[in-house]
């Protein structure tokens, strides 16, 4: 409910914020959308590129320490072939196999000390077997506890090579060398008959970790799996265990990378670790991140600058706008709110040719305008209410015949004259509708019930005609224009049906085909030349724009065909009048567009048929009214 509420207020405020002045709107806009994406897309710049930058130093430092620990195990891998020296020279071998080591062997100690000086960074050789000891080399004053420790794992090898991480032994002179070692076992065909063991100068690494991409600025260490230093730019560190509180992260025997924070001082680094398959050694990586994104600090100070000098530059805008826009639209405000209240009198000092003095120079000009109109209006008044009078007036004539026609009605009833009585009902329904009806389009059953009585009155003249009438009752409730029907009907009575003394038949048809009202109006009379009422044809309507059904005409043709009379048109021909047609699709082309008219198919001799498309408009029902 609280976060509701404030939700609600928010909005609120915001509302009014933007709903206030000139002035407030455009603080707003330069805020909202100005300032604030401006800041949003530097600091989304800084983002993107900080993360490129962490993913570049990331992709580089793995890239550089894989091929750092594959320079390692080649190099080792070397050295572990040369502990197979051994087992290669024939006498050393033959020594081994006979597994009598009373004497010491000549051929075992120069192969020893061959190994030895051949190699810079191999410190000293030492072979156990049988009784006898074979040390070439340094020799180290506790370099039997480190067998000692070791010896087991060796062993359980059976013959496959322990790499023994960094080791701090003192020599004879109580100097300390910092040493890794290489041991394995040395069997003859039956069993086990010693051990022989390789110490190599921790310097080695010295060159392998010499690399342009190992900055200084980032920490190189090798640990073995019980975290031990083999070596370290920090010559201090090797030989011990390494205490930092990241290194339980590190997966040991495999490649990862992750940003360790320094929980006592929130220093953040970047460790980035590679592990040997064959030492089982890992290669770790400390980058500060502060170094890594020193360029990046960079770049926030360019942008925070960019947004200070952007700012200034907008409040220097606003201030502009301030003094040349909002102050004289205030002023013009003020004024027009006086106008408003029915003082005239408040005049605006006038300002350069731009758009606000053209406002400014409009006003006091309307001002002086209304001022000089407002009399002119009383003097109109009097007129005004004069040709009132008479629009009233004028609406007595139509009154009146309506009037006198239904009296002439009553007469014919009391006189017992349906015919007359029925054919005054037929006008005075037709006089209602053209008088007092003002709306422009009426149901269809009511344009019909006009057509009935339009017929009605027209028959009494010429009887040689009928109607009939096919309408559905889905098609009765449909709007159409007030009288659209009868200029057809009329050309059929005056031209279709001329010269003949019977047997004319009209049939007026409506249907509701592809979303259209279809009205057909067809007769049997003479027919006419439809293709001149073409050249007639206003530009918008014509034949061509109505899809009508081959088979639908061709229906409509045997109706014709069905019901044509012999008769024929006086003078031969129809076409001497289309006036009302043509006002008839103009009609229909103003008030619902090119797509509606009608299509006329007729031939001399052959009769007519007019086909009405109309859009489809039902009446609305009426809304509903509360008290």
């Amino acid at each position: 409910m609280r976060i509701r509420f404030l939700t609600r207020f928010r909005n609120a405020k915001l509302r009014k914020l933007w709903q206030g002045s000139i002035k407030q709107r455009i603080l707003f806009t330069f805020v909202v959308l100005i300032l604030l994406p401006t800041l949003l897309f530097l600091a989304l710049i800084i983002r993107s590129y900080s993360q490129d930058v962490s993913t570049s130093i990331i992709s580089e430092k793995k890239s550089v320490i894989e091929q750092i620990n594959k320079n390692i195990s080649y190099q080792l891998q070397y050295y572990e072939s040369m502990t197979m020296t051994i087992y290669h020279n024939e006498e050393a071998r033959q020594y081994i196999d006979n597994e009598d080591y009373s004497q010491e062997s000549s051929y075992v100690r120069q192969l020893l000390s061959s190994i030895v000086n051949s190699e810079k960074d191999i410190a000293s050789a030492v072979l156990l077997i049988g009784e006898q000891r074979y040390v070439l080399g340094s020799n180290f004053i506790d370099v039997d506890m480190l067998i000692e420790r070791y010896k087991d794992r060796v062993l359980s090898r059976g013959g496959r090579t322990l790499w023994i991480p960094t080791q701090n032994l003192s020599t004879s002179y109580n100097q300390n060398m910092k040493n890794f070692v290489l041991a394995r076992a040395i069997n003859s065909p039956r069993r086990n008959v010693g051990t022989l063991w390789l110490f190599f100068r921790e310097s080695f690494f010295d060159d392998v970790l010499e690399n342009r991409h190992l900055s200084d600025s980032s920490s190189v260490i090798l640990l073995s799996s019980d975290h031990s230093v083999i070596t370290s730019k920090d010559k201090n560190q090797v030989g011990y265990k390494y205490e930092e509180p990241f290194v339980s992260q590190i997966n040991f025997g495999t490649d990862g990378d992750f940003v360790y924070t320094n929980e006592q001082n929130d220093d953040r680094s970047i460790i980035v670790y590679s592990s040997s398959m064959d030492t089982g050694w890992t290669i770790v990586t400390i980058t500060p991140e502060d170094i890594v994104f020193d360029a990046v600090n960079s770049i926030k100070r360019i942008a925070l600058l960019i947004f200070v000098l952007y700012a200034l530059f907008a409040l220097a805008a606003y201030f502009i706008l301030a003094r040349d826009v909002f102050k004289p639209v205030s002023q013009l405000r003020h004024a027009m709110l006086k106008v408003s209240g029915g003082d005239f009198s408040q005049k605006l000092a006038d300002r350069p040719d731009d758009e606000i003095g053209q406002l400014i120079n409009s006003y006091n000009y309307m001002t002086g305008r209304i001022t000089d109109l407002m009399e002119d209006v009383r003097q109109e008044e009097k007129a005004k209410n004069d040709e009132k009078v008479k629009v009233l007036s004028m609406q007595i004539g139509p009154h009146f015949i309506y009037n006198t026609l239904n009296t002439i009605k009553w007469m014919a009833a009391v006189n017992k004259q349906p015919n007359i009585k029925r054919m005054i009902e037929s006008l005075i329904k037709l006089m209602v509708n053209v008088t007092y009806n003002t709306n422009e389009e009426i149901p269809l059953a009511d344009e019909i019930e006009l057509i009935k009585s339009y017929a009605y009155i027209q028959k009494a003249r010429y009887m040689n005609f009928d109607i009939s009438y096919n309408i559905p009752s889905e098609c009765q409730q449909l709007l159409v224009l007030k009288f659209i029907i009868q200029p057809l009907i009329e050309n059929c009575i005056l031209y279709a049906f001329s010269g003949q003394t019977q047997g004319g038949h009209i049939e007026i048809t409506a249907t509701i085909e592809r979303n259209n009202l279809v009205i057909m109006v067809c007769d049997n009379g003479c027919g006419f030349d439809a293709e001149k009422l073409q050249k007639q044809w206003p530009r918008s309507g014509g034949k061509q724009e109505l899809a009508i059904d081959e088979g639908e005409i061709a229906s409509k043709d045997k109706w014709n065909n069905d019901n044509r009379s012999n008769g024929k048109c006086a003078n031969g021909k129809r076409e001497n009048d289309h006036i009302g047609l043509i006002n008839v699709v103009e009609r229909i082309k103003l008030n619902y567009g090119a797509a509606y008219g009608l299509d006329i198919i007729s031939n001399p001799g052959a009769g007519t048929q007019v086909l009405m498309r109309l859009p489809l408009i039902k009446i609305q029902a009426p809304e509903a009214k509360y008290d």
